[in-house]
C-alpha cells in the first residue's frame, strides 16, 4: 500500500500507464494501409482544377489572339 508521501508518484505512474495504453490502442485502431477512396477523390479534384485553369488560360489566350486578328482584318 502506498504511503501518503508516495501517492502523487503512484497517481502519476497510473496516469502515465493509462495514457500509454490509450495511445497504443488509438494508434493500432488508426493504422492506415494505403490511400482511401476519399484521398483519391481529393487528388483527382485538385488535378481537375489545375487542368481546367490551364485550359481556360490557354483558350483565353487563343480567343484574345483571334480577337486581335479579326480587329486588324476589319481595319
Amino acid at each position: 500500500m502506498p504511503t501518503p508521501t508516495t501517492w502523487p508518484r503512484t497517481v502519476r505512474e497510473h496516469l502515465l500507464r493509462l495514457h500509454c495504453r490509450a495511445h497504443a490502442a488509438a494508434s493500432t485502431w488508426r493504422r492506415e494501409h494505403g490511400a482511401s477512396a476519399v484521398e483519391y477523390v481529393l487528388v483527382a479534384a485538385a488535378v481537375l482544377v489545375v487542368v481546367l485553369a490551364a485550359v481556360n488560360g490557354f483558350f483565353g489566350a487563343v480567343a484574345n489572339k483571334f480577337n486581335q486578328l479579326t480587329k486588324s482584318l476589319n481595319k
